[in-house]
């Protein structure tokens, strides 16, 4: 009988342990940005997919990728510019609200400090000056800026990116994916 209740108990602890350990934060994401894999460690920040299922980038590596400049102030906003005055984004960590170019708008995902890194929601910045798509089969995060046509193939996909956004093309007749 205590043999019962013992196997019992074991087996309720493990079921009410799984639901925690699938919500655990995944770091097995890479990131593009425009042409180039951006290689990102702990150290610098990596991108992750949180607890919530959202893809969550780190600012820095992105921001320097996108050929912005990254500004921390006093109050604790982070104001992200670029040269030609394009992009004037101003947010707080842990802060919904959030001000482009003038116009005020809201992240469905706070941005977060995680390692010492500020992490900004991926698909809601992006989209500010660029597009984004997410390939579930290589776990890749794509972003692209700008007016030029670039091509990804991921996987079996051929994708187009333009100043319209991310769009799927058919691939050549008897492509054959490189294992």
């Amino acid at each position: 009988m205590n043999t019962r209740k013992y196997i019992t108990a074991i087996t309720c602890a493990a079921l009410l342990a799984l639901p925690t350990a699938a919500l655990a934060d995944s770091t097995d994401v890479s990131l593009m940005v425009g042409d180039a894999t951006i290689s990102a460690d702990e150290a610098t920040g990596q991108p992750y997919i949180n607890d919530a299922g959202r893809t969550m980038i780190p600012l820095r590596i992105v921001s320097e990728s996108m050929g912005y400049a990254t500004d921390w102030q006093p109050d604790g906003s982070i104001h992200i510019t670029n040269a030609d005055g394009t992009v004037d984004v101003t947010l707080q960590v842990d802060s919904a609200n959030y001000t482009a170019n003038g116009q005020a708008g809201t992240f469905e995902t706070l941005p977060t400090l995680k390692n010492d890194r500020t992490y900004l929601p991926a698909r809601d910045f992006s989209e500010l000056y660029g597009s984004i798509y997410w390939d579930n089969a290589t776990r890749t995060v794509w972003i692209t800026q700008g007016n030029s046509i670039q091509y990804q193939v991921f996987g079996t996909k051929l994708m187009a990116a333009t100043a319209e956004g991310i769009q799927p093309l058919a691939m050549p007749d008897g492509y054959v994916p490189n294992d």
